[in-house]
């Protein structure tokens, strides 16, 4: 029995880590069968405990094992992403709509690859799309006896100086994000939202100069994108108003990241998207797959559903409780569902906000110190950033710095599309030697760019080591960042083991961004999620 315990728990770990994209094969005890389950991330707080739950349920296939269900949590758009080519690595799927599944058909169709056999679909939860703003800003807007529609939403993005209107200019500049259109059913419905403002959703309308002009210019006035919505919405809630006032996500997400009386409070536009977060078997698996289905609509499972800030399968069911106006949210407010469009309107829109979409001011600062030459570093840190580069736009700006005993210019700043070729030409050529001067390139790199109002600014450093010349302190760091004028937004990179990942999170905090951990096997996967939050194209979106 224990030898039984210890096999399942090293099945779960192997899921955790494996828990971010498609799932590596695992040798399986003979009397157990796993089930590879890949979902909607922003369903993640409800489902990891309900696949949990039902692996203690000890149910057994067809043929007599156990069932286990591994669980892969992503975006809808990079789930198909992951299904547009061969065999499927999952025996269900669970995306955010089932329009996701009709998108997977047609991307699949477009590459000349045999259909995938998707049966036993089945709503398990549901979502509204809201506004998320914070309460002070949702009442100065007139929230809650002002009806909100998808054109007051565009409308207040394509406001920058909306807070003084409002009589409140200490707000400064009015700061408004989505996630990825692509890659998050999110952020498609957000860029769906902002067509449906301007007119009916078609393919010939979204792609009309009309429309095309709207899209523009709500797009252009994105300050933040995100991977997902979810993660963008906790960063906007761990953060505070600096990192964003207005967003589009789901209900659950307010539930998820309510920080008390003025913190982020849901505004239900008077016709919205509502997610209905869908489960199906994906080929030969449909009988397997059909107990670990049915067990996500079970009472217990729904409950748990519920208390995690997500809506009944059965629209008519009772929203109930814990699920009230104290998490920010209206569990009774009114509000028309919008039917999603077609796959062709979907994709139309998709291509024209990877068209339209604020384009990017990036530096990269690369560390070339001597350590980079262990372990095959420099080679994956170069094979990392040309992968960025690859997903940047050719109207997107980038300039490239390296450091290793000082700081040098590696590439002057260049519109990639003129450029590209000869910046990866550059990237190739790196060399590593010497010391780690961190701080003082971060530093100067902070203050010497000059934040384009028209573009996202960014700055992303990688490094492998912790500062050894000590020409600037952390405290340098962190003010020149703190008082450097210009939005601009610092994304760090702990590449390796021997960083300071607390101090390359106080760097990326003081910079308005986040700290990632990297090394040679996935630093390319950390450069595309940040292209990702930027907006930069990726797979479908190219």
């Amino acid at each position: 029995m224990l030898q039984r315990i210890l096999i399942l728990l090293a099945l779960f770990l192997l899921a955790a880590c494996g828990s971010s994209g498609t799932p590596a094969p695992t040798a399986l005890p003979a009397d157990v069968k796993a089930l590879s389950f890949v979902y909607d991330v922003s369903a993640q707080k409800w489902l990891d405990p309900a696949i949990s739950a039902f692996n203690n349920t000890a149910t057994q296939s067809a043929d007599g094992k156990r069932l286990f269900v591994t669980g892969h949590p992503m975006g809808s758009g990079a789930m198909v992403e992951d299904m547009i080519q061969g065999n499927s690595p999952y025996d269900v799927i669970a995306p955010a709509d089932k329009v996701w599944i009709d998108i997977l058909a047609d991307r699949r169709k477009q590459r000349g690859e045999a259909a995938l056999t998707i049966s036993g679909c089945t709503t398990i939860a549901r979502s509204p799309v809201v506004l998320i703003t914070w309460r002070p800003m949702a009442e100065t807007l007139g929230w809650p006896d002002r009806e909100f529609t998808w054109h007051d939403i565009a409308e207040l993005a394509l406001s920058p100086s909306a807070w003084q209107g409002y009589d409140q200019p200490d707000w400064g500049t009015l700061t408004f994000g989505h996630a990825h259109a692509v890659l998050s059913h999110g952020g498609l419905a957000a860029t769906l939202g902002e067509a449906y403002a301007a007119g009916p959703l078609t393919a010939s309308d979204v792609q009309s100069e009309v429309v095309k002009s709207y899209l523009r210019g709500v797009e252009r006035s994105v300050a933040r994108y995100g991977t997902d919505t979810s993660s963008l919405i906790k960063s906007m809630a761990d953060k505070g108003q600096r990192y964003l006032h207005v967003a589009v996500g789901y209900e659950s997400d307010v539930i998820a990241n309510h920080r008390g009386d003025n913190g982020l409070i849901a505004i239900y536009p008077k016709e919205t998207f509502v997610a209905e977060y869908t489960a199906c078997a994906v080929g030969s698996a449909s009988g397997d797959a059909a107990p670990f289905i049915q067990y996500l609509t079970t009472p217990e499972a729904q409950q748990t559903a519920l208390a995690n800030g997500f809506r009944p399968a059965d629209s008519k069911s009772a929203l109930g409780s814990p699920i009230d106006e104290g998490h920010g949210v209206d569990p009774n407010a009114k509000f028309q569902p919008i039917a999603m469009p077609s796959v062709d309107t979907i994709r139309a829109v998709q291509n024209t906000w990877s068209e339209l979409k604020r384009p990017l001011n990036v530096v990269l600062v690369i560390d070339v110190s001597g350590s980079m030459n262990d372990g095959g570093k420099l080679d994956g840190a170069r094979a990392g950033a040309k992968a960025f580069v690859d997903r940047l736009g050719n109207d997107d700006l980038l300039t490239i710095y390296t450091f290793s005993d000082n700081y040098f210019m590696a590439l002057p700043q260049a519109r990639v599309g003129d450029s590209r070729q000869r910046i990866l030409d550059r990237i190739d050529s790196l060399k590593a030697s010497g010391s780690t001067a961190l701080y003082s390139t971060i530093t100067f790199a902070r203050q010497s760019m000059k934040p384009d109002s028209k573009r996202i600014n960014a700055i992303v450093v990688l490094t492998d080591g912790q500062d050894t010349v000590h020409s600037a302190t952390l405290n340098d760091v962190l003010q020149a960042l703190k008082q450097a004028k210009g939005s601009v937004t610092v994304y760090t990179i702990g590449y390796g083991g021997d960083v300071d990942s607390r101090v390359l999170t106080q760097i990326a905090d003081a910079g308005n961004g986040s700290y990632f951990a990297g090394d040679p096997a996935t630093i390319n996967q950390v450069y595309l999620e940040i292209a990702s939050q930027f907006g930069g194209s990726r797979g479908l979106g190219r």
